[in-house]
């Protein structure tokens, strides 16, 4: 019985040192896949960089911008020559509106002089 007793606490001790040795290969790897995902991301983070910074990028960005510009100016000619309202003219004919309307209801709730003392 002691002899079965010592081949299983062997085994048991065979076994924990593997555990063990695998506990710190995982744990090592771990670190090591860390390690790579962070390289990763700082390439990634530079490479963005540089093709954000690049001549090409900015030049498409100076092109869009140019052509949303063109884009609204011809927008706005064509309104104009068919007699519709922009989105700024309607905003500007709606805060004149609100103000009129003020100014008559101001006038509505005071009276003109000449009335109230009749």
């Amino acid at each position: 019985m002691s002899e079965e007793t010592n081949v299983i606490d062997e085994g048991l001790g065979r076994l924990r040192d593997a555990v063990g040795a695998l506990e710190g290969e995982i744990e090592r790897l771990q670190g090591d896949f860390r390690s790579r995902q962070q390289g990763f991301e700082r390439r990634a983070e530079k490479l963005r960089t540089e093709i954000l910074e690049s001549d090409a990028v900015k030049q498409l960005e100076e092109l869009r911008d140019r052509a949303s510009r063109q884009f609204e100016q011809k927008l706005g000619e064509l309104l104009t020559s068919l007699k519709i309202a922009s989105k700024d003219d309607v905003r500007r004919i709606d805060r004149r509106l609100r103000e009129l309307n003020r100014k008559l209801k101001n006038l509505d709730e005071d009276p003109p002089k000449d009335e109230a003392a009749a």
